[in-house]
């Protein structure tokens, strides 16, 4: 069996833990000195950051590099099902 892509599971982690500290996609972009619009891409699962990136979002994030990586590992099952679900839903319905 395939392992699910890391970036879906990264993607999750980041809006599960920006959720947790009630912050917008535009405050974690700033905090982390990204642009919303790069910040979206790589929550999506579009854009797949390197090492310093990552530990830019982990800070602006609050927590640790492994922490974060270790939480995109763990997601990653369920972020995968989410995107095939996304990609089978009618267009009208793949954005919620």
């Amino acid at each position: 069996m395939t392992q699910p892509p890391l970036s879906a599971g990264l993607g999750l982690a980041m809006r599960v833990r920006r959720a947790r500290l009630g912050l917008s996609q535009r405050n974690a972009a700033e905090r982390a000195g990204l642009s919303v619009k790069h910040w979206g891409a790589i929550e999506r699962g579009e854009k797949h950051p390197g090492v310093e990136t990552t530990a830019l979002v982990a800070s602006a994030l609050e927590t640790s590099l492994p922490d974060l990586l270790r939480d995109a590992i763990d997601l990653a099952p369920e972020a995968a099902e989410l995107s095939a679900r996304r990609r089978q839903a009618p267009p009208d319905e793949r954005a919620a």
